[in-house]
């Protein structure tokens, strides 16, 4: 109790470095040849298929390989201290286990859909939206120009990038196509719809862990307001998408 209302970055103390990762993984997979660069390096380079997949997979969390941030950890020190809970040294047998696990765990791959093909998430970014967001107040928002990235983890090839400008949506692109975003969100799918009946405000999801921000967190926050306003304005789930879809 004495503890409650501080800040906590729940953090290792003592993370393995970007080199052991590396290590690490090039021992499990058996590969080798790869070499960090600077990400300015990378925009006019052509990137190989691989090269191009970890990339997108890894864009969100750049800063960390490039800027390495130092969080304060005084107050988790101190609870570490107090219940004699520490955190496990990383290793390169550890990362190996957690790679295996992952695998075995097929973790990050959604389970296939059993709805004949039918992907409610699909429809709602690649339909929904593009039919009514021009109606809704967003399109009144003329200094509204972004990128933003949706990743849906538990849904097959579950990212769609919205590219929006002046208010409008003038592009909607799905999977890791290599367009940069500025910031997004990632939860899973009943997480999503949560969001987008527009019952929950986000807020309540992001604080709570069930979704998370990425890139520029405080536009991210911001669009978040203007999105909820639009679930409100035109809310929307599953079951009304696919009677649409069956018109």
């Amino acid at each position: 109790p004495g503890r409650d209302g501080r800040v906590y970055h729940i953090t290792h103390p003592d993370p393995p470095s970007n080199q052991l990762i590396k290590r690490a993984m090039e021992t499990y997979f058996r590969i080798a040849g790869g070499r960090f660069v600077e990400p300015a390096r990378l925009g006019g380079a052509e990137l190989n298929t691989h090269e191009q997949a970890f990339y997108d997979v890894s864009r969100s969390i750049g800063h960390y390989f490039v800027d390495t941030p130092i969080f304060q950890r005084h107050n988790m020190r101190a609870v570490e201290q107090a219940t004699g809970l520490h955190c496990p040294s990383y290793d390169q047998a550890a990362i190996h286990r957690l790679i295996a696990f992952a695998q075995a765990a097929n973790w990050g791959r959604g389970r296939s859909s059993s709805r004949g093909g039918f992907s409610p998430c699909a429809a709602y970014f690649e339909r929904f939206l593009p039919r009514f967001v021009g109606e809704s107040q967003v399109a009144r928002m003329t200094g509204l120009t972004t990128t933003l990235r949706f990743v849906i983890e538990d849904e097959p090839d579950g990212q769609w990038v919205c590219q929006f400008e002046r208010g409008r949506l003038r592009a909607v692109h799905r999977g890791p196509d290599g367009v940069v975003e500025e910031f997004g969100y990632r939860s899973t799918r009943d997480v999503f719809w949560e969001a987008i009946t527009g019952r929950v405000p986000p807020q309540e999801l992001f604080l709570s862990g069930r979704a998370e921000l990425f890139g520029d967190i405080e536009r991210a926050m911001k669009m978040a307001t203007i999105l909820h306003e639009f679930t409100r304005e035109f809310p929307c789930d599953p079951r009304r998408l696919a009677e649409v879809e069956q018109v």
